[in-house]
């Protein structure tokens, strides 16, 4: 939500470039910038989450759903409005892409953060004040004085790296729940023996082996409390190697004391049939 936040606000000052793709009217060149939209559908998605009881960015009340109501918004914190006059007037030019602005994710907006500190070199920002001069009027922005704007552009400019550093920290996270989660796989340094069976989680695939078997399902359960694993259930269909059949196999370790329930299972019709219930002794 946070980036979402930085966004949204940033995209609130835009202005239109005076130039020949621009319309004729200068009071309404801000509009042809491909930011408005984008302001647009931000403005109407937070004030109906608003409106929903929701955690919004602006508290909206009865307003219309509208720009102009983030508008208004931005004028009440003017030190922050160069940064976001500064993201409107970028968004969509070279270097600094056009995002989803339906996906909030955290990733989608480091992205955007990343690209826009770094369009902002000197030219850059010189050209966003004068932008900002045209036509601030039309646009309704408070007025903020050329040396305050171009200093809080040169220290956004700066946070690049930051912005970068962040976006592959949290690349590593989503590829490491990625793993975690596929196919409920879980591989970890443990073996454990209960009663008859042999339990082994060490395997590279993620998958456990009982007495040397791959089960044909496995479905992991963090249970409340866990940590590193304490607090854990995990399920398994096992081919039986001594007659035909299954074994339906649910371990339940808590708080560091693990059992493994076994039902004894002929076919699909069968009703499964209490094999066994068994303490685990962890084993090197």
């Amino acid at each position: 939500m946070a980036f979402k936040q930085i966004f949204i606000a940033a995209l609130i000052g835009g202005i239109c470039t005076l130039t020949t793709g621009c319309a004729n009217s200068k009071s309404e060149s801000y509009k042809q910038r491909p930011g408005w939209s984008a302001l647009k559908l931000l403005a109407y998605d937070d004030c109906n989450i608003s409106k929903k009881g929701g955690k919004s960015l602006i508290e909206w009340g009865s307003g219309e759903c509208s720009a102009d109501g983030l508008i208004s918004s931005v004028n009440r914190h003017p030190e922050k409005l160069p940064a976001f006059y500064a993201a409107y007037h970028q968004y969509g030019t070279p270097g600094v892409r056009a995002i989803d602005v339906s996906d909030s994710s955290k990733m989608n907006y480091l992205n955007f953060a990343r690209d826009l500190s770094s369009s902002l070199n000197q030219q850059a920002i010189n050209k966003i004040y004068d932008d900002y001069v045209a036509d601030r009027s039309h646009m309704g922005l408070v007025k903020i004085d050329e040396k305050t704007f171009t200093a809080s552009l040169n220290e956004l400019s700066s946070k690049k790296d930051e912005f970068q550093n962040e976006l592959n920290l949290e690349a590593m996270r989503l590829s490491s729940t990625a793993a975690l989660n596929h196919d409920e796989k879980l591989g970890v340094d443990y073996k454990a023996q209960c009663g008859p069976f042999k339990i082994d989680l060490t395997q590279g695939d993620g998958w456990a082996r009982i007495n040397s078997i791959k089960p044909e399902t496995q479905k992991i359960t963090p249970l409340p409390g866990n940590v590193n694993g304490n607090n854990i259930q995990m399920q398994w269909m096992v081919q039986r190697a001594d007659a035909p059949g299954w074994f339906g196999m649910d371990y339940v370790k808590r708080n560091g004391k693990a059992i493994l329930n076994v039902e004894a299972i002929r076919s699909n019709m069968d009703q499964p049939r209490v094999f066994g219930s068994f303490d685990c002794v962890k084993i090197n």
